[in-house]
């Protein structure tokens, strides 16, 4: 985590209000409180919701943070994950700067 690269989506329905926007942004933040609790720090968290489903993934090289359907099941979310990390792993010097730059 020496470089930090922070990637979000355009935040979509349902998430259009303010309030609801806020509501999910609280979601997030207490995922990362939990994942870094000093006491008792997790590395994996899975947090099923009725609104959404929650996914944490943390580890010494990136963090992962996931909302999904509330209807998604767990294996297929972490089926999704996993496609996900194998094309960023591909991609990560078109998606990522990896070595700082000198001016």
């Amino acid at each position: 985590k020496d470089l930090c690269c922070y990637s979000s989506p355009e935040v979509e329905a349902p998430y259009v209000s303010e309030e609801e926007k806020q509501r999910l942004l609280e979601l997030y933040r207490y995922l990362h409180s939990r994942a870094h609790n000093s006491s008792r720090p997790l590395k994996n968290i899975y947090l099923p919701g009725p609104r959404e489903n929650l996914l944490a993934w943390v580890s010494g090289a990136f963090e992962l943070y996931v909302c999904y359907s509330p209807l998604g099941t767990k294996a297929a979310v972490l089926s999704a994950v996993s496609k996900l990390m194998k094309w960023i792993r591909r991609e990560e010097e078109r998606l990522f700067i990896l070595t700082p730059q000198t001016y």
